[in-house]
Parts: C-alpha cells; sequence; structure tokens
C-alpha cells in the first residue's frame, strides 16, 4: 500500500486530500501541500472526466506521466494516464526509493525521507523553487503493508504536482518555471 503525506515546507498550506496502494487493485492515500502563490499554474477549464485517459495502477505512473485521479472519495487504487497537454489532476515529477532499512522504519522516517526526495526533486524537474512556485505538491510513499509484501517490496516514492485550488492543470510542469 501506499500513501502520501504533504510535503513538509515552510510558509506552505496543507490541504488533506486522499488516495493508499498495495497490489494493483489496492487503494493509496494522500495530501497535498500549496505552493506560495494561490493561482493555479494551468488555465481556468472545466473538469474533464476523471476517466479519461488510459487506466493504470498507481505502482506503474512513472516520472513525466500526467493522469487523473477518479476517486470520489479519499482513496484510489488506479488512476488514468492522459497526455500533459489534456487536463489533468496531477503529474508526475520525481521518484526516488527509500534504501537503508531491512525491516519497515516507521512512518515518521518514511515520511522524512519522501519529503527529501520530493523537495531534491522538484527545483530540478519545474526550474523553479517550491517556496516560489504556484504548484501544489504531493507524494505515494510505501505504508508498512506494502513495504512488506514478499513478492514485490514497495520502496518508492512519487512526487507529484497538483494546483494549488483543485482545479486541474493543463500543459507540463517540467521546466516551466511556475
Amino acid at each position: 500500500m501506499r500513501k502520501t503525506p504533504a510535503l513538509a515546507l515552510a510558509a506552505a498550506l496543507l490541504l488533506p486530500l486522499g488516495l493508499a496502494a498495495c497490489e494493483d487493485d489496492a487503494p493509496v492515500t494522500v495530501q497535498s501541500e500549496q505552493g506560495s502563490d494561490s493561482t493555479a499554474p494551468s488555465e481556468e477549464s472545466t473538469k474533464t472526466s476523471n476517466t479519461d485517459g488510459e487506466e493504470t495502477s498507481v505502482f506503474d505512473i512513472t516520472k513525466g506521466d500526467c493522469f487523473n485521479n477518479p476517486a470520489s472519495d479519499d482513496t484510489v487504487n488506479k488512476v488514468y494516464v492522459v497526455s500533459c497537454d489534456a487536463p489533468h489532476d496531477a503529474e508526475v515529477y520525481a521518484e526516488g526509493d527509500i534504501t537503508g532499512y531491512d525491516t519497515y522504519p516507521g512512518d515518521a522516517i518514511i515520511q522524512t525521507e519522501a519529503e527529501t526526495i520530493c523537495s531534491d526533486g522538484f527545483k530540478p524537474y519545474v526550474g523553479t523553487e517550491y517556496s516560489s512556485s504556484s504548484y501544489g505538491a504531493s507524494w505515494f510513499f510505501p505504508i508498512e503493508e506494502s513495504w512488506n509484501n514478499v513478492l514485490s517490496p514497495d520502496r518508492t516514492v512519487s512526487c507529484l504536482l497538483m494546483s494549488t485550488d483543485g482545479s486541474q492543470l493543463t500543459g507540463s510542469g517540467h521546466d516551466s518555471g511556475k
């Protein structure tokens, strides 16, 4: 299973959302954080169907993927990958594995490791510091159940760009400087 806590950076506002994943049909939990600018980085648009795109397990999204989250509550196990030119809910901007722990190190260490991975990956992908960005950020990270999965242990953190106001993004955040 994977979770996503907020990217803890000073001066950012925390917005709880929801996303958690273990296997292909297991759910994922999410929290997001806002950048310092309250404007959304995309043009205003009406929300498209969250099931537009290719249905994909949350474990199969990769850096550069844009996707829609079909969940109307706070859990999701699949997302719908779309072109970044189309309206979308989030974009994967960085990924990294948590290493150095044979057993699950606990939520606090996982969150600290995820925060480091996502903080370090933000500026190289977007082209500006998180504190100056109009994007919000969030991440998926492993929970104990997926960490201890004997067949496929989960160690990957996926870092996500999102709007700060819940609207969909249009266009990629890569090298946008926003």
